[in-house]
């Protein structure tokens, strides 16, 4: 009788999670569509954001679900007749919606079950095969002690209803300290109603001093925080930035890690945002040769700097890194944050090819 071996490479199927923020369609001469998608590269796009309001899910833009000739969602869930096993999601909250609606909401069971019904339509209404809830964060920004278990019975309920109708269920959590973690999240129970976690893994960089905006070693620290605390490797999907985060130099003489800090970076010429440069506006000041750039070899990650100016990022090198760091840990996979900040144009996005190439190895 033959003999067939099976390589432990041949059963990873890496999931690589796409962002895509409905606000980027508005960004003068870096204009983000969902026709700039390239779904090859993405096994789950995730819309963000939809919002609560009134204890349900509603757009936050009108031309979500309005448009000539289609709105925004149905532009991005008609990506799936390109590519038939692509998941599409819908994310509610954010950072900008913070907690209050999330509060409001969990307040009572009623309230619960209401928002969970009244999603499932949504959803379907949509074409949209799953919801990530995006809660920044329970008990933190206004949210009340109690709320680290309404938030779980918010899951259980979603995960119970949803689960029934073939749909699925993530979290965007947060890979602060684990005392947030703890704070926050009944990790254990809700490891047993999500599909997968999205980590967070960004924005480690501080205030005061120059710092890498998403360092490999941290990145290990927080998943080892999660496994930890109950959640299994394969449930994590490790988040990568596709910007960088800039600071203005208090002596430009000063331009390692750890350098004093005056305030933030100058803001780029398209993202227009104090503090962040989305990757394709570092590649440009690359190519200018002015920028002195440099890899850190411990924490994976890229630096550059000119004058008084400097950023923290990734390239595709360390961004590979990550990817082989995901395959070696069993990760679920990765989610960059987000689509709209890689070099896009021509759809080209070397950031997340690179990870694509080396999470497909």
């Amino acid at each position: 009788m033959n003999k067939i071996y099976v390589t432990m490479a041949s059963y990873y199927q890496p999931k690589l999670v796409c962002y895509f923020t409905n606000w980027s369609q508005y960004r003068e001469d870096a204009e983000f569509t969902p026709e700039d998608i390239d779904v090859s590269l993405c096994t789950h796009v995730i819309y963000a954001f939809a919002k609560v309001k009134n204890g349900v899910l509603v757009h936050t833009d009108d031309n979500d679900i309005k448009g000539k000739p289609k709105g925004m969602y149905e532009r991005v869930t008609s990506l799936k007749k390109s590519k038939p096993d692509l998941k599409v999601l819908l994310s509610v909250g954010g950072w900008v919606h913070g907690s209050k609606p999330f509060t409001d909401m969990v307040e009572t069971p009623q309230g619960i079950k209401h928002f969970t019904r009244e999603a499932v339509k949504y959803l379907k209404r949509h074409n949209f095969d799953g919801l990530d809830v995006d809660w920044e964060y329970p008990t933190m920004r206004g949210s009340p002690p109690e709320d680290r278990n309404n938030f779980t019975r918010l899951m259980k309920e979603l995960k119970t209803t949803l689960q029934s109708e073939q749909l699925l269920l993530t979290a965007a959590v947060s890979a602060a300290g684990q005392d947030v973690i703890e704070a926050a999240y009944d990790v254990r129970k809700l490891a047993e109603c999500v599909d997968f976690f999205c980590l967070m893994a960004y924005d480690f960089q501080g205030k005061s001093k120059t710092g890498l905006c998403s360092p490999l070693p941290e990145q290990e620290k927080a998943v080892g925080h999660w496994v930890d605390k109950g959640a299994a490797a394969d449930q994590i999907v490790l988040g990568c930035a596709m910007y960088g985060r800039s600071f203005t130099l208090k002596n430009s003489h000063d331009n390692e890690i750890g350098a004093d800090v005056k305030e933030k970076g100058e803001g780029g010429e398209l993202t227009r945002e104090p503090g962040m440069l989305a990757y394709y506006e570092i590649a440009q000041r690359l190519s200018e040769g002015t920028w002195k750039a440099f890899y850190h070899p411990v924490q994976k990650a890229c630096y550059a700097y000119k004058g008084n100016q400097w950023v923290g990022y990734d390239d595709p090198d360390s961004i590979k890194e990550k990817a082989r760091y995901i395959r070696r840990r069993g990760l679920a996979g990765a989610m960059v944050w987000s689509l709209d900040l890689d070099d896009f144009r021509g759809k080209r996005y070397p950031l997340l090819r690179a990870m694509h190439e080396e999470l497909n190895k």
